[in-house]
């Protein structure tokens, strides 16, 4: 069952578009953390000629069915990190049963 597979732990940051200050005068928005479990796989990598150490990887995160997800997300999956959303998500649709059985969504390195 694909709910088994979904096992590696992910806490999904969404911003709630509230704005707040710190002690030091420096806005930070505010955002709701929200956990849940999922897969990540990475699809692709590469190391474009003449850019030194510079790398690009692309990767797949499968959530489960009816999980809200955003591009203005983020997603920390341990132990590999922070990453962001690219595009919108794809509710896949199992056609024997006719329900949603997963999400899967393209994301990238957080900062790279």
């Amino acid at each position: 069952m694909l709910s088994n597979l979904l096992n590696r732990l992910c806490v999904l940051h969404r911003p709630t578009g509230t704005v707040t200050e710190d002690a030091y005068g420096n806005s930070t928005a505010t955002r709701v953390d929200v956990a849940t479990v999922g897969e990540l796989q990475q699809r692709r990598r590469d190391e474009p000629e003449g850019q030194g150490e510079t790398s690009e990887s692309d990767w797949v995160l499968f959530l489960p069915a009816g999980t809200e997800v955003t591009t203005a997300d983020t997603v920390t999956v341990d132990p590999l990190g922070d990453f962001e959303f690219v595009g919108q998500p794809w509710p896949v649709r199992n056609p024997r049963t006719q329900q949603e059985s997963h999400l899967e969504c393209s994301v990238k390195k957080a900062g790279t």
